[in-house]
């Protein structure tokens, strides 16, 4: 690493530290899901009305659930 950022050898060593946001993550993780169970749905050609319907209402909830993430990562 000293190498690839020009860091001398008599700097002391530097830590970087990872904080894990774990309702971020498993919103994204379900934001994913709804987003790929109702892109699917909504693409397949020949299907019934009922089916599109649904499909519509998943991607909607996975634009609430986006938003609510946007506005997690606002107030945090």
């Amino acid at each position: 690493m000293k190498e690839i950022f020009s860091i001398p050898d008599t700097d002391p060593p530097h830590h970087i530290r990872s904080l894990k946001n774990e309702l971020r993550q498993h919103l994204q993780r379900i934001i994913l899901a709804f987003l790929t169970f109702g892109l699917l749905l909504i693409a397949t050609t020949q299907q019934l009305f009922v089916v599109r319907v649904v499909g519509l209402m998943s991607l909607i909830v996975a634009g609430a659930l986006a938003s609510l993430l946007g506005y997690y990562a606002l107030i945090s």
